[in-house]
């Protein structure tokens, strides 16, 4: 059975979207630590071309 209220589809629940993002929240982080490391790392370890 489902358990979420029912929504017209053309709307957009801000609670349940902040609460998903708040659940995620340290996933959400560690992700974008992770990518602008390597990201910094790539920039560096790059050479550049003048």
């Amino acid at each position: 059975m489902n358990t979420y209220p029912t929504i017209d589809k053309d709307e957009i629940d801000l609670k349940e979207v902040f609460s998903t993002l708040n659940r995620y929240k340290y996933s959400i982080i560690i992700f974008m630590i992770v990518f602008t490391i390597g990201s910094a790392v790539f920039a560096y370890f790059t050479p550049q071309c003048l």
